[in-house]
This record gives C-alpha cells, sequence and structure tokens, in this order.
C-alpha cells in the first residue's frame, strides 16, 4: 500500500471521529465537565493552600518582631525613666524644686502615669505578639520561632518584675494601676523560660539561654542551688554558645561567695561616719541583674566637684 492510500485511510478515520464527537459530548459531555471541573478545583485549592502557608509564615515572624520591638522600646522606656528621675532628684535637693508649681514638677517627669501606661502598652503587645506566633506557627517548621516567643514573653515579665518601682498617687490613672506585684511577674518569667527548656530541647541556643535567666531568677531568689545546676548545665552543653559558657563559668565561681548571708554592721555615729557624695547615690536603689547575665550594674561614679562657688552645695555640679 502506497504512501498516498495510507493517508487517506487515516483522514477517513479522522473525519469519522470528529463526526461522531457531537453525539459523544451529547451522551457524555456531563462527565467531561465534572471532570474538568475536578481539575481545576484541585488547582485552585492547591494555589490557595501554598498562598495560606506563606501567609502564615510572615505572620509568625512579624507577630515574634512585634513582641521583640515592643521588649526594645520598653528597655528604652525604662532607661528613659531612670535618668529622669536622677535627674529629678539632684533637682529636688535644690532650692529651686520648691518654687516650682505641681503642672511644672509633672513636667520633669513626676506623673506615673506615662511609665506605667508604657508598660502595660508593651505586655499588651508583647502577649498579642507572642499569641500570633503561636496561633500561626507550625511545630516541626518554626519551633525556632516558638522558643524565641516564649523567650521573649520571659523577658518581658522579667522587666516588669525588676521594674524600678513607681510612686502612685491619686492623679494616676486606674487603667495604668493594674500590673501585678514584682513576685507575679517573676513567677510569670519563670514558668515562661521553663516552658522554653521543657518543650524546645532541640534548639540549643533558646535552651542555654533559657537557662542563664532562669539562674538569674534563681539568684533574685537567693535559690543558689537551682542557680548552680542551671549555670552547670550550660558549662557542660556541647552546643551552648562560648560566650554563654564563659558568662555561667563565671557565676558558678561566685556563687558561693554571693550565698554568704550579708552581715549588718551597727551603725556609724554622725561624727565617723564617712562622707558620701550625694550625687553617687541612685535613686532608684540597686539596679536589677539581667536575665541571663545576673551581674547587677555598678553605680554610677560621683560626678566631679567642678561648679562656681555660687552653685548651691546640695546641688551636683553639671
Amino acid at each position: 500500500m502506497d504512501s498516498a492510500r495510507r493517508h487517506e485511510l487515516q483522514q477517513n478515520d479522522l473525519d469519522a471521529k470528529l463526526a461522531g464527537l457531537p453525539g459523544f459530548l451529547k451522551r457524555h459531555g456531563s462527565k467531561v465537565l465534572l471532570v474538568v471541573a475536578f481539575v481545576l478545583l484541585g488547582v485552585a485549592v492547591a494555589r490557595y493552600r501554598g498562598n495560606q502557608a506563606a501567609v502564615r509564615e510572615q505572620s509568625v515572624f512579624a507577630s515574634l518582631a512585634t513582641a521583640n520591638n515592643a521588649i526594645s522600646q520598653l528597655q528604652r522606656t525604662e532607661q528613659s525613666h531612670v535618668r529622669q528621675q536622677m535627674q529629678i532628684s539632684a533637682l529636688r535637693r535644690s532650692p529651686e524644686w520648691a518654687k516650682l508649681g505641681d503642672a511644672e514638677k509633672l513636667q520633669f517627669g513626676g506623673n506615673p502615669a506615662v511609665l506605667l501606661t508604657a508598660r502595660l502598652q508593651a505586655e499588651n503587645e508583647v502577649r498579642a505578639g507572642v499569641q500570633g506566633v503561636i496561633d500561626n506557627a507550625d511545630p516541626d517548621r518554626h519551633a525556632a520561632a516558638l522558643a524565641g516567643a516564649w523567650q521573649a514573653q520571659g523577658e518581658l515579665y522579667w522587666q516588669l518584675a525588676t521594674a524600678a518601682p513607681v510612686e502612685v498617687g491619686p492623679s494616676t490613672q486606674p487603667a495604668a494601676t493594674t500590673q501585678k506585684s514584682p513576685a507575679e511577674y517573676l513567677s510569670l518569667s519563670k514558668q515562661a523560660y521553663e516552658h522554653v527548656l521543657k518543650n524546645f530541647p532541640q534548639q540549643p541556643r533558646a535552651s542555654s539561654s533559657a537557662r542563664m535567666s532562669l539562674a538569674a531568677i534563681a539568684e533574685t531568689e537567693n535559690d543558689f542551688t537551682a542557680a548552680r545546676a542551671h549555670y552547670q548545665a550550660v558549662t557542660d552543653a556541647a552546643d551552648a554558645p562560648s560566650a554563654e559558657k564563659t558568662v555561667a563559668a563565671a557565676r558558678l565561681a561566685r556563687l558561693d561567695e554571693l550565698a554568704k548571708p550579708v552581715l549588718i554592721a551597727a551603725p556609724l555615729s554622725p561624727s565617723t561616719q564617712p562622707a558620701v557624695p550625694d550625687a553617687a547615690i541612685s535613686p532608684m536603689g540597686p539596679m536589677p541583674m539581667l536575665p541571663g547575665l545576673g551581674a547587677p550594674m555598678p553605680p554610677a561614679p560621683a560626678a566631679p566637684t567642678t561648679a562656681p562657688a555660687t552653685v548651691p552645695a546640695s546641688q551636683p555640679a553639671q
């Protein structure tokens, strides 16, 4: 059979099939449309799930960033408050303070509602950020982010537990006085760090950081046995960061000294008591220890007395 004959037969066969296509569609058209619809639906579902996964992942890291930014802002606010209170303490020792009116004193930072409101706002933002991570994170893919969220919560409560006390007056807004006690915040911080240790053992950086923070909390509670156990665990961990191992070893070496009871001597008489410059005394008292490091901040050195003789003796040199 030559090629022309074969081509003619193939053409006739195709014509026959095309001629029968309307009948085929008439008999099976609904089934064909159903199959096409299922295929299109599968493609749409796959694309939707892919988009949703991307949106959830973005939400995880955005929520974690929100929590960490709120903590950083709270740190800056607290530091600004401490500096402001030191300036106010110096001003109160000068005759000029008595000449100021109530409104002017508030302008210098006498209103505690501003700081208390900032603390409440930071607490709400961190809790919302942590909850956003928990709601959107995949436990397998986002284990580090989940551990970071619980660490942020522990850091927030540590800061609130060790924050400088604020005098609450009758003019303070009621909403700004609804915070918990330092002991309650310290307990919440401890719970958050313990959650990291229990649920994220495969995250070495988060685990060692949580142990350092728990050791600092234990020192604050005078539980030096627990503090020693946490520091020792960090130094023994093969995958702990070297910087934290160094700090843990240093704190271990000092624990015996820190555990000794403080001996309080009898007060000195005015004639034998050494003079301490007012500028060397912080109005906020001892600064709190840093979580994870536990080292208290040293007091600021006294400013040199270089002011002119016309400056009152009780006012520190500018």
